[in-house]
């Protein structure tokens, strides 16, 4: 059985830079962007504010949702 998805958008701050990323393990990938773990965008412009989720029923709508979502 294949694992759901979630596509989230992060923020550092108020009208500040937007994040859009894609998971299976969302509460995971918080801590992870909370603690800046995972070297990259978000770490580099301290994104760690969750403003926004969606759930999918599997990891590959996920994907294409966020796809849809960067155009």
């Amino acid at each position: 059985m294949r694992k759901g998805g979630y596509v989230y958008i992060l923020t550092n701050q108020r009208n500040g830079t937007l994040y859009i990323g894609v998971t299976a393990y969302l509460h995971r990938r918080r801590r992870e962007h909370k603690s800046f773990a995972i070297p990259g965008i978000a770490a580099n412009n301290k994104l760690d504010q969750l403003i926004y989720f969606e759930e999918f029923p599997t990891i590959d709508e996920a994907i294409l949702r966020e796809n849809s979502s960067k155009s």
